[in-house]
């Protein structure tokens, strides 16, 4: 076991996708960040001179030709909080879309260059490797929520202080847990589907398009299917048992009864999908 971990850990090192990817995001969080603050400061500015504009109006006589302006103002966007942007792009998915990148690449590697065949006969237990792999992914999810949380708290914390600081650590850091768990479990789903179909393309295709663009459509459907025909509870919703679901789910500002369901919700597919992978790969005939 350990020399499988072993072995894991060192080709996460060796995989320069690795490093892409963390980069990347990094990039593109302090891309985003620079633009939330520039769009920020333009809706004030945009504000203040609509004021101005209607004092003039206001003291002109009315004519029929006037061209008026209209200011709209988004009022998420003032009213959010140095939390909620912190959250927004987990919640949003923003680094759920690296992660799964990442894991299609790292899970299939072993079957798309072929050299679990030189190793995997001689291993008893195949559910080793299986954990194994998963532990060394989550090393890189844990590297990927520790810089780009760092790099998020120094924008918001150093570069937009005036406006986005984070002051509410105390509430902040569960629901960070909570996140970082269920991203866990969506890696430990990205495993299963890797050891399934061996192949990164379909495995990346599948997690992004159901993560990002079908799982709503899709469970909104099944939810109708069923309550035609079973009488289910009014409040009851299959979006929320959803990992995507739940990631979207625990922003700023959820209850505990929704972070105790995403809990339970991310150890359940994250047992559940470690388990079948293993069972998947003891029963494979890799040659």
């Amino acid at each position: 076991m350990l020399n499988l971990l072993n072995m894991e850990a060192s080709r996460l090192w060796r995989q320069r996708s690795s490093y892409l990817i963390i980069i990347s995001m990094l990039v593109i969080l302090m891309i985003y960040s620079f633009m939330l603050d520039y769009s920020f400061r333009d809706l004030q500015e945009s504000m203040q001179m609509g004021g101005q504009q209607e004092q003039v109006q206001d003291e002109e006589e009315p004519q029929a030709d006037d061209m008026t302006l209209n200011f709209t103002v988004s009022p998420e966007l003032l009213e959010a909080s140095g939390e909620e942007v912190f959250l927004e792009q987990i919640s949003g998915r923003g680094y759920l879309v690296f992660l799964i990148i990442f894991s299609a690449l790292f899970f299939t590697a072993p079957y798309t260059h072929g050299y679990i065949k030189n190793f995997i006969g001689l291993q008893r237990r195949r559910s080793h490797f299986v954990l194994a792999t998963f532990l060394a992914a989550s090393i890189f999810c844990c590297l990927l929520f520790l810089f780009g949380s760092l790099i998020q708290v120094l924008m918001q914390n150093v570069w937009m202080s005036d406006t986005f600081k984070i002051i509410q650590w105390k509430h902040l850091l569960p629901l960070l847990g909570t996140q970082f768990l269920l991203h866990l479990a969506t890696l430990a789903v990205s495993l299963f589907l890797a050891t399934w179909l061996e192949n990164t393309g379909p495995v990346m295709a599948i997690n992004l398009l159901w993560s990002l663009i079908f799982y709503r459509p899709i469970l909104d459907l099944i939810q109708t299917v069923l309550n035609q025909t079973l009488r289910l509870p009014e409040d009851f919703s299959l979006y929320s048992y959803s990992l995507a679901g739940s990631i979207s789910l625990t922003s700023w500002g959820a209850s505990g009864a929704i972070m105790r369901q995403s809990l339970i919700v991310a150890l359940l597919y994250l047992v559940l999908a470690l388990v079948a992978s293993s069972w998947l790969l003891q029963k494979k005939d890799i040659r």
